[in-house]
Parts: C-alpha cells; sequence; structure tokens
C-alpha cells in the first residue's frame, strides 16, 4: 500500500530502538562477522554493526540503532508489516568481499504494543541453524494510539509458538525436536531439547533464554 494515498488518521510514527545482542550456534571457529540492516518500508533507514571475530562459535556484538519508521493502519485496525532486514555477512578475503550467512525478517509492528522486547530469530536463506537475538524498544512520537498489533511471527523462537514443540512438559530425559514447525525443514537439523522447558506456570516467561542458560551451564561443568 502506498502511504501518499494513506489518510494521515491512519499512519503512526514511532522511534525504535534496536539492539542486535549476538549470533549463536555458529558452526564456525574463526572468522570476522558484521550484520547490515536495512528497513524495507516505513522509511529510508540502513546501516552496518561494526565487524566481530567469533569465539567459542558465538558472534557478539552489542550494537545499538536507531530509526523512526512510520506505519499504517490497516482498515481492520491493525498494523501493516513494516520489516526490518537483519543481513548476516561474514567478511572474507582479508576484508576485500562478503559471504552471506543468513538474514532474518523483523516486523517491527509486532513490537508496538510494549516498551522493550527481546527476541531470538532463526536464521532464514542460511546453510546454518544460527539465532540471532535481538531486543526493540518502541515509543509512539506521532498519530493516536488506536490501532492493534499483529501476531507474533512464528520464526520468532521467544513466542508462544515454540510451547507447540513439545508434546510433553515435565519429562525428565531429554527429547529430540525438529523446528520445522517454524522454518523451513530443510533447513533445520534436530537438536537436544533440556526439561527445564516445562518448568514455571507464568506464561510469559522466555522459554528460550532458561534453554540456553542451562545449556552453558551444563557446557561448563
Amino acid at each position: 500500500m502506498t502511504s501518499f494515498f494513506v489518510p494521515k488518521s491512519r499512519k503512526v510514527k514511532f522511534e525504535a530502538t534496536c539492539h542486535v545482542h549476538d549470533l549463536t550456534n555458529l558452526p564456525y571457529v574463526s572468522g570476522l562477522y558484521f550484520v547490515k540492516w536495512k528497513l524495507k518500508n516505513g522509511g529510508s533507514y540502513e546501516g552496518l554493526t561494526h565487524k566481530v571475530v567469533v569465539k567459542e562459535h558465538v558472534a557478539s556484538w552489542d550494537c545499538t540503532f536507531r530509526l523512526e519508521p512510520t506505519m499504517i493502519i490497516g482498515k481492520d485496525g491493525v498494523l501493516l508489516p513494516c520489516e526490518l532486514i537483519l543481513y548476516i555477512r561474514q567478511s572474507v578475503n582479508a576484508g576485500k568481499s562478503t559471504e552471506d550467512i543468513g538474514m532474518v525478517s523483523i516486523n517491527l509492528a509486532e513490537y508496538a504494543a510494549s516498551r522493550s522486547t527481546s527476541r531470538r530469530y532463526l536464521l532464514q536463506e542460511s546453510r546454518v541453524n544460527s539465532i540471532i537475538k535481538v531486543t526493540i524498544e518502541m515509543k509512539l512520537v506521532k498519530g493516536d494510539p488506536v490501532y492493534k498489533v499483529p501476531e507474533v511471527s512464528k520464526r520468532d523462537l521467544s513466542s508462544e509458538s515454540i510451547r507447540g514443540i513439545f508434546s510433553e512438559e515435565g519429562r525428565e530425559d531429554h527429547s529430540m525436536y525438529s523446528l520445522s514447525s517454524l522454518e523451513d525443514p530443510k533447513s533445520v537439523r534436530q537438536s537436544q531439547v533440556h526439561p527445564l522447558l516445562s518448568q514455571g506456570d507464568d506464561p510469559n516467561v522466555d522459554l528460550v533464554n532458561r534453554l540456553f542458560a542451562t545449556t552453558t551451564s551444563q557446557g561448563h561443568s
């Protein structure tokens, strides 16, 4: 939908603060990595993070950037998609060229209802099963807050959609699962899941955060 033909009453402008934390589960033990980001619609914004060296299969940027996307309220009252694309790339040939590792499409409209939210996404269009963590804070700066926020994408590994992966909660043994319900099954391998994910009654608990914390602690024991 072309924004020029949309009435001002259906346009809202936000100040978005985006923090790219890290990329985990990299199969590589060396190399320089960076993220190129671009707002696909809702404004003209793009940029790069600094390059970092992978350590213990993790590339950590802890990089923050800001943009002011304009979103459109659909006729049903739901915010239309506003896509922020993150391209993960590796610097090769002494920095003379780059190689694509994968990308993630983030719908900023999904973040419009909360002040600050952290989520993890499995890379798309990638040969690896790496996961990138981002935190996005949204602040309405122009327009009336008379809109509804779209449902969270199933690509978000911190959403309630991940609960559907586990058929039995409270199991004492480790289970095998596939992320095929979240992504293209050709790009996903089976992984081990810890029974910790069945703990707690709070539906807002970040299951993936606890999974990663458990995996890390066991790796150092």
